[in-house]
């Protein structure tokens, strides 16, 4: 029976597991809060244990971007993908870099320093998206600038070495994204793409089916094999007035944009995710 390390302890390990365990998987979680969702049906390893849990695990996903490299770096050989994915997300800065790197449809960004955050602005244009490099997940760190007064505010928040990702504000018709399943071998696929409303930079609502756009999978796909990826990977994207998918990021991970496949999908991705890395 294969022993499945899970990173992270949250809602989308406790998930996993749920999923996994219908297949016969045992599942053990590092986590270092106690009550962690994933605790409920698995059991939890605090950090302080990692060798343990390192030599218990016959592989190691993760759900969570925001890891400790040193922590990476001592279970790098039973990851089911390379920790390069994690590297680059805990930085919006990196990120958005790898994208346009790869050619992929970006909305316009600058990329500046606390000093050089006005002529940033000014350069992508009024009104714009202020996103600060790290911990860049569920809204945080982000601001919409009307006005270039409002900087200072921003500033405030921030160290005076941070750095920021300045982005036009698109004017999209709907947020969408792509769901895909990624295995070593075999044919990749992309869950119908659904209509995700955000609430304060955190999904309320999403249902399927919203649109099929054939591109988005191969956008996936292009993330994936920069990084030697395996598993479920989900792209976000904006959908313009025009018809015109831009990426807005990548999530190296199963993703809540997908929880719906717990219930509308023969499998859901977290079964998928699995299938996928054993």
């Amino acid at each position: 029976m294969i022993k499945v390390g899970i990173l992270g302890g949250g809602q989308l390990g406790w998930m996993t597991v749920l999923e996994g365990q219908k297949l016969g998987f045992e599942f053990l979680v590092l986590e270092d809060k106690k009550d962690a969702p994933a605790g409920r049906v698995a059991p939890l390893y605090p950090t302080e244990k990692l060798d343990e849990f390192y030599a218990k695990a016959d592989l190691i996903t993760w759900e969570f971007e925001h890891l400790p490299d040193a922590l990476l770096e001592k279970v790098a050989d039973k990851l089911a993908s390379p920790p390069e994915a994690l590297f680059i997300k805990k930085s919006r800065v990196r990120e958005k870099l790898f994208l346009r790197k790869l050619g992929l449809p970006l909305p316009r960004f600058e990329i500046a320093s606390a000093k050089e955050l006005p002529e940033a602005v000014e350069s992508v244009g009024l009104p714009a998206v202020v996103k600060a490099e790290h911990l860049g997940y569920d809204g945080k760190g982000q601001y919409r600038v009307k006005t270039l007064s409002e900087l200072k505010r921003i500033l405030a928040n921030h160290p005076p070495n941070a750095r920021f990702v300045v982005e036009e504000l698109v004017d999209f018709l709907a947020e969408t994204s792509c769901v895909a399943v990624i295995p070593a071998e075999g044919e990749p696929l992309c869950y119908p793409m659904p209509y995700n409303y955000h609430l304060e930079g955190i999904l309320y609502y999403n249902f399927v089916p919203f649109t099929e756009r054939p591109e988005a999978l191969n956008y996936a796909l292009t993330v994936a094999r920069a990084l030697n990826f395996v598993g479920v990977l989900t792209v976000e994207f904006f959908l313009t007035k025009e018809g015109k998918l831009l990426v807005n990021e990548f999530a190296p991970r199963v993703h809540n944009t997908g929880h719906w496949t717990l219930d509308g999908a023969y499998t859901s991705q977290f079964e998928n995710h699995l299938r996928a890395i054993t």
